[in-house]
């Protein structure tokens, strides 16, 4: 504020400066942190506006193109395509249902003729868009035991259907319960399976479902991964954070390290998965923890507790391969290479059945029988 000094003498001009008030910074930073807030709320909007805007675009994109124009578009099965929803025959029975919607069995027209294939439908929008980006990530996976896309079509309601081929032997899961598999045959699940896994690394992604019932068997016996529903692009340091968000996850085969702070998903917790897989394929179709619910699941791995030995699994398999999956330092868990190299050696011998437990030291788990887990204390 400015005065005049009064009389003839010269004008002075006095400034008078109020004290700080001490609310004044804090209404700053709090204003200041505020903003921060909004932008960061703007900035997550915004790039899952974007994201969302893509898969439409893509699901349009789709949707434009998939139109009958003639028998040139079944020239050749064996890349992705777009494929005339009348192609497709009527349902020839029900295959099962899964986390995207169901799975029907019908006869594809091609050029040489009929063949059998799977397809899968849903309903829901959002899900529709998952199913787009599962086809995605499926039309480039190339190798024999990962089940890839035959192409994608749209029903008279828009709805997209993905075509896969029609697994005759159906899910692992289904035969380990209903026939006696004998252990070369076991051994044989459990490499391919490794071998299927690896590529899907090599290919920069996760499975983050990997389970017996996601294993399909073709017209040869010939074990797949299948069922890239919650799969997930690996960034270059093989590690992200979930962002699942509210799809529910199969906790009998999700690694320690996802129950934490921060939810982990990254190629060791597939190597955690592979062990409980293997468990299943060695228990004859058991599920993982029968007797525990989910949150005595969490409890019982973080006490150090593991999955009992199955009575057919070989104890020097267990001990060599199956513990260490489960391992709770995930850099102490065992690359795909030397699964696949130990795995190879069991089929190999004659004498892994009666083969003595290695020294299991740096491990530092127990395993106890599952009828003795109902005895966790409670924290």
């Amino acid at each position: 504020m400015s005065t005049a000094n009064p009389g003839n003498s010269p004008d002075v001009n006095m400034v008078l400066v109020y004290p700080p008030n001490p609310s004044t910074g804090r209404t700053a930073a709090s204003i200041t942190t505020i903003a921060c807030i909004i932008s960061i709320i703007f900035t997550v909007y915004i790039t899952a506006a974007r994201k969302r805007r893509i898969a439409q675009i893509r699901l349009t994109m789709w949707r434009e193109n998939i139109e009958p124009r003639g028998d040139h578009l079944l020239t050749t099965l064996n890349g992705p395509q777009s494929i005339p929803y009348n192609y497709i025959s009527e349902p020839k029975g029900f295959l099962g249902a899964g986390n995207f919607g169901i799975v029907i069995k019908a006869e594809l027209k091609t050029k040489e003729g009929p063949i059998m294939v799977a397809v899968k439908r849903l309903i829901n929008p959002q899900q529709q868009l998952d199913l787009l980006d599962e086809a995605i990530r499926m039309h480039n996976f190339k190798h024999r035991n990962v089940l890839g896309v035959v192409g994608i079509s749209m029903n008279e309601e828009n709805v997209p259907l993905i075509i896969t081929s029609y697994m005759s032997g159906g899910p692992l899961s289904n035969k380990l319960k209903t026939q006696e598999i004998p252990l070369p045959t076991s051994l044989r699940y459990c490499e391919e399976m490794a071998h299927g896994l690896q590529y899907l690394h090599q290919q920069r992604f996760v499975h983050c479902d990997l389970a017996a019932r996601n294993c399909m068997l073709d017209e040869t016996d010939t074990l797949k991964i299948a069922d890239f529903g919650l799969s997930q692009c690996l960034n270059d340091n093989y590690y992200i954070t979930s962002d699942i968000g509210n799809k529910p996850v199969p906790v009998a085969w999700y690694p320690i390290e996802y129950f934490g702070d921060q939810p982990e998903i990254s190629r060791y917790g597939d190597i955690w998965a592979y062990g409980v897989t293997m468990w299943e394929i060695f228990s004859k179709g058991l599920k993982p923890y029968k007797y525990l619910l989910s949150t005595e699941i969490i409890e019982f791995i973080r006490r150090g507790r593991r999955l009992d030995k199955p009575d057919d699994c070989p104890q020097l398999l267990y001990d060599s391969v199956m513990l260490l999956c489960w391992a709770e330092d995930k850099h102490d868990r065992p690359s795909l290479e030397m699964i696949i190299e130990r795995v190879r050696a069991f089929r190999k011998s004659d004498k892994s059945a009666s083969s003595t437990p290695l020294d299991n030291e740096k491990q530092k788990v127990s395993h106890v029988k599952l009828e003795e887990a109902i005895e966790i204390d409670q924290v």
